[in-house]
């Protein structure tokens, strides 16, 4: 694995900051059914990795945290809704799973009705949060960027077409592409409107999440013993297609990120894809 003791320290307050906000949320929530608190503090505080408000924070090179407008609520906003994805791929009609994160699955805890309304709650839930961060333009821009991700165009379309027929790699590739990467071009892209970069650098952050979800999905497919399902990429190309196809996408991300900025930047995702996702430091020399 890639150490560096000063961003592995980094990592470490991160990890413990979104934690902390994320249970500050949860035990600051008033005004709903106590069952209905239950059911999402379940799915969310379940011991999940935080990758995706990882991404979106280490956009920031600023590391007053608590200063930061909109920093809270977009990492609480954008985790609600990787969760609410969680309960409804777990559901007997789409992946049918009983496990998530070593825990029984939502709808095998509780049942399959008040797992779907669980799921909805916190995909409604991101958007009321992000309304509240008080620069109103923070606000409409990562409300935008989050619906449109995590909607019909991003996320949830490619749950449609997950669950229709696959017939090829191009089709396997869009869904990974609207599936799983939307999320991550959420995380990073909000990243960007917070710390108040240029539409050019969102737009290479953009890309660079693009990227980064379709290795993520990759090495998911890798690991799943159910290589001949239909929604796993291995079914459709090679290994060697596949694994030219990974080398490409840590090309692409090596030299968006070197060319576009700057090498503390580049230092923290290196350490990111290395340490959480597991690839050779040495592809990223």
């Amino acid at each position: 694995m890639y150490y560096n003791e000063e961003i592995e320290k980094i990592f470490q307050v991160q990890i413990s900051y979104i934690n902390i906000i994320l249970d500050d949320f949860f035990n600051n929530l008033k005004g709903i059914p106590l069952q209905t608190k239950e059911l999402i503090t379940y799915s969310v505080l379940n011991g999940g990795k935080r990758i995706r408000p990882l991404f979106l924070i280490n956009v920031i090179s600023e590391y007053n945290y608590n200063k930061i407008i909109g920093l809270k609520e977009a990492i609480i906003a954008l985790e609600l809704m990787h969760c609410a994805s969680l309960i409804h791929d777990d559901l007997p009609a789409i992946d049918n799973d009983d496990f998530r994160r070593g825990k029984l699955t939502l709808h095998k805890k509780y049942g399959e009705g008040l797992a779907i309304l669980a799921g909805d709650a916190l995909q409604i839930m991101p958007f009321n949060i992000l309304s509240s961060i008080e620069d109103i333009n923070i606000a409409i821009d990562l409300i935008k960027i989050l619906s449109s991700k995590a909607g019909i165009e991003g996320m949830i379309g490619g749950q449609i077409l997950d669950i229709s027929n696959i017939e090829n790699f191009n089709q396997i590739y869009n869904i990974m592409i609207l599936k799983t990467s939307s999320l991550f071009e959420a995380s990073l892209m909000m990243g960007g409107i917070i710390a108040k970069l240029e539409d050019k650098q969102i737009k290479n952050l953009e890309e660079i999440g693009r990227n980064i979800g379709l290795l993520f999905q990759i090495l998911d497919d890798e690991k799943d013993k159910k290589k001949d399902e239909k929604s796993n990429i291995f079914r459709y190309a090679s290994n060697d297609t596949i694994e030219n196809l990974k080398i490409q996408l840590i090309n692409s991300i090596i030299l968006n990120m070197k060319n576009n900025f700057d090498s503390r930047f580049y230092a923290r995702y290196r350490w990111l894809l290395v340490n959480k996702f597991g690839f050779n430091g040495d592809l990223f020399e």
